[in-house]
């Protein structure tokens, strides 16, 4: 859904992918049980009290919820799902030594996901920037992450949607160009990822929610000599749309630590 704020033009743009197949009681946090088996000892899930930061751009107010259209959607999807192709390709340049990326053979494809919206869309609308420690939920054991503050103030063009898609474009586009310019921008083109959900803020604050998250002891994706070679590994084959990436079955893959200093699913 499309989220407008009224203070000052601020825009808050709700961004989200679907999901499957979501348990009746996904969207339950805060039992005990429940953060105990999602979020480590002594962190505060999001939706459960967790600190609040001050912040420069607060909502006074907010305005009717308008639906997201399937065009929204597919926009956005394509454009993750076309930056994440070109990586895979192993003909993209990027990061601060300008080098060439290794090809991919199990990039999966991104779909849309309810409960990270879900997640991300409550964070944005409490219009402060949140301290977040815990972000994961039952379904989506280690959730990652990203958040931008943008500088500007006001709104640059009319508000419709031909103007949030340039406002999408003009916030995203940094982040994959630069590989390095956000929090943990390697989320975006991880082997695992394949949900995203996000809010956008307009000049303000933008919230990127991933179904999976990078760890320093792990590897990024898959490397190879041929793209979505090794689709087999999800149970996939290589998408049509994106010749560099494998389709996406709905089936979530849940994280499994190797290091008994990074205990299994807690967020």
């Amino acid at each position: 859904m499309l989220i407008l704020a009224t203070m000052k033009n601020v825009i808050l743009i709700a961004i989200f992918l679907l999901s499957v197949n979501v348990m009746v009681d996904a969207y339950e946090y805060c039992k005990d049980e429940t953060l105990k088996k999602i979020c480590r000892p002594g962190k505060m899930h999001l939706e459960c009290g967790a600190p609040e930061l001050s912040t420069d751009y607060e909502c006074q107010r907010m305005a009717p919820l308008l639906p997201i259209t399937k065009k929204v959607k597919r926009f956005l999807l394509d454009l993750h799902n076309g930056w994440r192709d070109k990586v895979a390709s192993g003909n993209e340049i990027g990061g601060k030594e300008g080098k060439t990326f290794q090809i991919a053979t199990r990039m999966r494809e991104l779909i849309w996901d309810n409960e990270l919206n879900f997640l991300a869309s409550n964070q944005v609308k409490r219009g402060k920037q949140f301290k977040v420690d815990c972000v994961a939920s039952k379904r989506l054991n280690f959730v990652s992450q990203i958040t931008v503050r943008s500088p500007h103030e006001g709104f640059k063009g009319k508000q419709d949607i031909a103007s949030v898609f340039d406002v999408m474009l003009e916030i995203l586009m940094p982040a994959y160009e630069t590989k390095s310019s956000v929090p943990d921008p390697t989320a975006m083109a991880a082997n695992c990822t394949s949900q995203p959900g996000r809010y956008y803020r307009y000049c303000n604050y933008f919230v990127c929610n991933y179904d999976f998250d990078n760890k320093p002891f792990e590897i990024i994706y898959q490397p190879g000599t041929e793209a979505a070679s090794d689709c087999a590994h999800w149970g996939a084959q290589p998408s049509k749309q994106w010749p560099h990436l494998c389709t996406n079955t709905g089936e979530i893959f849940k994280y499994v630590s190797i290091s008994p200093d990074h205990p299994f699913g807690l967020g």
